[in-house]
């Protein structure tokens, strides 16, 4: 205790941006601005893609994936 030594008074400064920064940026919540036009056509799409699944039909499903998807996986005709 008897060598304790104040903080200089630039560190504090520093400290304290440094966690207000912090704290505002884990407050800030940005909005999501992107609004999806027609639901219906989602649920139109879930409803045939569980049909599908339902009964086992693997070429109306890969019809319904995304071209990105379409690489890993192989239709096979029957």
């Amino acid at each position: 205790m008897l060598n304790y030594k104040k903080l200089v008074f630039w560190v504090v400064i520093v400290t304290l941006i440094a966690v207000l920064a912090v704290s505002v940026g884990l407050m800030t919540n940005p909005i999501n601005t992107t609004k999806l036009s027609d639901t219906s056509d989602i649920y139109a799409t879930s409803e045939k893609w569980a049909e599908a699944l339902k009964n086992r039909d693997g070429k109306a499903r890969y019809e319904m994936m995304a071209p990105e998807s379409l690489l890993y996986f192989v239709v096979l005709e029957v």
